[in-house]
């Protein structure tokens, strides 16, 4: 195969991941939500590698792929966290991306189960997402989640955010 063929291939695999993360979600009404890895071979000749799923059980009982990533470059103490949204804290004033106001938001509603998030329901998760880390952090360090401010001036206003990630907007 070509190089060129290679990086057609590769650009066109990642924007169709890229797409598959950023699909609309709002209708999708979970029961439970899964969290789980399980061992592929990525490469022809490699060993297998860890692929992080977040699965979910529809009202109908059907499973949904919620999300997908590789855990390779994490540690394992950071992979659920980075699946349900949260970051560890970066030097950069500026570290919040469009990306990054998704997944807080989508993995804020997984774990409250619901189909969008207000303001306020976002600040009390963060808050016992908050007191959580802070009993665990002598096991690997701060994460960090980035507040209902951030995230506005992120995306413009509060519903903004909430269609950039896919939830139901008020």
């Amino acid at each position: 195969m070509s190089k060129s063929t290679a990086s057609r291939i590769c650009k066109e695999l990642r924007d169709r991941y890229a797409t598959f993360m950023a699909r609309e979600l709002s209708a999708v009404k979970l029961v439970a939500l899964s969290l789980d890895a399980i061992y592929l071979p990525v490469r022809p000749l490699g060993a297998k590698e860890g692929v992080l799923c977040a699965w979910g059980i529809s009202e109908t009982g059907e499973r949904v792929l919620l999300a997908v990533m590789l855990a390779v470059a994490l540690e394992p103490a950071e992979r659920q966290n980075h699946l349900l949204g949260l970051k560890k804290p970066e030097a950069d004033a500026d570290w919040l991306t469009d990306d990054g106001v998704r997944s807080a938001l989508r993995g804020a509603a997984l774990r409250l189960g619901q189909e969008t998030v207000t303001e306020k329901d976002y600040h009390v998760e963060r808050k016992k997402i908050a007191a959580a880390d802070r009993r665990r952090r002598r096991h690997g360090g701060q994460l960090r989640m980035p507040s209902y401010k951030e995230i506005k001036r992120k995306a413009g206003s509060w519903s903004a955010a909430l269609r950039l990630a896919g939830l139901k907007t008020a």
